[in-house]
């Protein structure tokens, strides 16, 4: 699935999400204490649910949860999901022996012995769109190429592209805004980008950066209000993936 046009609700708030990198603890408490997340609300998140945090498991289970409890929830798939899911494919032809070989365990409890992921997890990882277009916006992991004729066809940019907007081209996305993650950002910049309403907002502020001055927070955007609302790192651990 390359993308999805999604449609603001009748009621409820839109917030966005910026990269939670397996952060459990510091999500749960933006969703449940901060932002109040309600049934009539619509929750994107931009990717990289997984590693450098300590819980990437967790936080993909509460994911799922919220959807099973029937919140509007959004998901979009970052340059971290699709490397577990390379790594699954690629898993397939392993033989006994290298299946026995030390490896980077990404996405730890996510996968079988035989390093394949859980159906349950595959289902879920599988399904995530490259982006979201919305009335006003268009939400991405990492950016657009807008070096190509049409930039929602380069789905290897919305992965993994940097200083995209270096080279921003509004028309070529209808003059919509870009709301994306996967860069991180300081603190001050993202919000200065709000601020100024600019076309391209970044909201990846570095969750697991938290000994840095300017990073460390997980960090939600109201695409109707325009109220930034950032929580600082409760975890602290990492899993070094």
């Amino acid at each position: 699935m390359k993308g999805i046009k999604i449609h603001k609700p009748t009621q409820g708030q839109r917030w966005v999400v910026a990269d939670v990198h397996a952060n459990l603890k510091t999500l749960q408490y933006l969703v449940e204490k901060k932002l109040r997340l309600r049934l009539e609300d619509q929750l994107f998140l931009l990717g990289d649910y997984l590693n450098r945090g300590p819980d990437s498991k967790g936080v993909i289970d509460y994911l799922i949860e919220l959807q099973d409890d029937d919140f509007q929830l959004y998901p979009l798939r970052g340059n971290h999901e699709q490397m577990l899911l390379d790594s699954h494919e690629k898993a397939k032809n392993y033989s006994e022996e290298e299946l026995r070989l030390p490896s980077i365990q990404r996405g730890r409890g996510l996968k079988d012995a035989k390093r394949q992921l859980y159906p349950k997890y595959l289902n879920f990882l599988g399904s995530l769109p490259y982006y979201y277009e919305l009335d006003e916006f268009y939400l991405v992991h990492a950016g657009f190429n807008f070096t190509v004729k049409n930039p929602l066809s380069d789905l290897d940019a919305m992965l993994w592209t940097r200083d995209f907007t270096e080279r921003f081209i509004p028309e070529k996305i209808n003059y919509k805004r870009v709301i994306y993650g996967h860069t991180t950002t300081p603190l001050s910049a993202i919000k200065e980008a709000v601020t100024n309403k600019a076309q391209a907002i970044p909201l990846d502020n570095g969750c697991y950066k938290h000994s840095l001055d300017e990073y460390g927070h997980l960090c939600a955007f109201n695409l109707d209000t325009w109220e930034l609302v950032c929580q600082k790192n409760l975890d602290k651990g990492s899993d070094a993936q």
